[in-house]
């Protein structure tokens, strides 16, 4: 039994080892991205407003997302994609400001971290990468638990090879076992969500056959004033997601037509959960600046089990030959 264990533990963390190196790099590095301001609340009529002057300055700009939050933490804000570029749009006393995404490097860390970088599977790999994460903590603390009798033997390890390397990865590995399996639960759920409430109310309707700027904004006047966050018209998607400040996330055609609503039950407003169950709880969103700590050393932790378990490896390789 204990060698099957061991063998899952091995095979796994060889498998995993290069996308858990990159998630643990790059989930530590998102920890030190600067944080804006809470936005106050902004009158509705300022979306409308900023909604307009994009689609007069270039009618063929293709707007992905309207937020209230903005790059310096209390301007609203658009997300669009102009010359294959994608870039936040937002006015200071009517002057028209933008920021090219491809030039902030936190911005496509996180990005990379969440796996939008790699279309199509990206998103596939984090979500599994997760979970294989999850098997490998699992695997290893009960290898070493299972042992008789436990306490002896973790003593004697420590009293007689605390200096080594392998001594370090096992018994810090059981200290932060409960943290790294829930770090990994969640990170991977992210990506699982839409598995998991996939029964989301749907109304019977009729594909839009337009998606105008025309239409997207008269949706908006007609919700503005409860508007927190829209996803607006994609290639492929013709309808406009909504989310309330109550927490409502709702699907309407351009024309207005409610289609698909999630609950405020499911998706929260509050800090905790804003974008989802999962994700207040895997960014650090609970406890404010302690969770950040909480979530750099999670990112640490993780670099060092990757290498270490890596050299461990390696080196009774080499030993072999």
């Amino acid at each position: 039994m204990n060698r099957k264990i061991y063998w899952l533990h091995k095979h796994l963390a060889l498998v995993f080892s290069l996308p858990l190196l990159l998630m643990a790099i790059s989930g530590f590095v998102i920890t030190l991205a600067p944080e804006g301001e809470r936005p106050p609340e902004i009158p509705p009529a300022t979306i409308t407003k900023l909604f307009e002057s994009a689609a007069t300055k270039n009618e063929r700009i293709q707007i992905a997302r309207l937020m209230m939050r903005g790059p310096g933490g209390n301007q609203p804000h658009l997300m669009v994609s102009e010359n294959d570029q994608r870039k936040l749009i937002w006015l200071e006393n009517d002057e028209w400001r933008e920021k090219v995404l491809s030039d902030d490097f936190f911005y496509l860390n996180k990005h990379f971290h969440e796996g939008f970088l790699i279309p199509g599977i990206g998103k596939k790999l984090v979500a599994v990468s997760g979970l294989g994460l999850f098997l490998i903590v699992l695997s290893g603390c009960i290898f070493w638990l299972i042992t008789t009798p436990v306490w002896v033997r973790t003593m004697r390890l420590w009293n007689e090879r605390r200096a080594r390397l392998s001594t370090w990865h096992i018994l810090l590995g059981l200290l932060l076992g409960i943290p790294l399996l829930f770090q990994s639960m969640t990170g991977s759920l992210i990506e699982l969500n839409s598995l998991i409430w996939s029964d989301q109310p749907s109304i019977p309707h009729d594909q839009p056959t337009s998606c105008s700027i025309e239409e997207q904004k008269n949706l908006l006047v007609s919700l503005e004033n409860d508007v927190a966050l829209a996803f607006l018209c994609r290639p492929g998607e013709p309808y406009v997601w909504v989310r309330t400040k109550s927490g409502t996330i709702t699907r309407y055609t351009p024309q207005g037509l409610p289609v698909m609503s999630y609950g405020a039950d499911k998706w929260q407003g509050s800090a905790l959960t804003r974008k989802g169950h999962f994700v207040g709880l895997h960014e650090g969103k609970f406890l404010g600046e302690w969770h950040h700590l909480y979530n750099r050393i999670m990112g640490l932790s993780l670099l060092f089990f990757t290498l270490s378990g890596l050299w461990i490896w390696l080196k009774k390789r080499l030993a072999r030959k």
